[in-house]
């Protein structure tokens, strides 16, 4: 049923060294398993950014595919 959607929300983040939460700083990479779309990010913020445009086009595309499939 799923039709390969399983992994459209699928992510890896790797935090690097540099992160300490307590001082609110994170750092590393971000990889979106399906599209294999990488970015850096220096923030909670940049972090967020990524993950919710990545969610969003996901979002769009599912929509697309089930107008197509009515």
């Amino acid at each position: 049923m799923l039709n390969g959607w399983q992994h459209r929300r699928s992510f890896v983040i790797k935090f690097s060294s540099d992160t300490n939460p307590e001082e609110g700083r994170f750092v590393g990479r971000v990889e979106h398993v399906a599209s294999g779309k990488t970015t850096r990010f220096e923030s909670a913020d940049a972090l967020v950014s990524f993950l919710n445009d990545t969610l969003n086009k996901v979002r769009q595309e599912f929509e697309q595919a089930d107008t197509l499939a009515e």
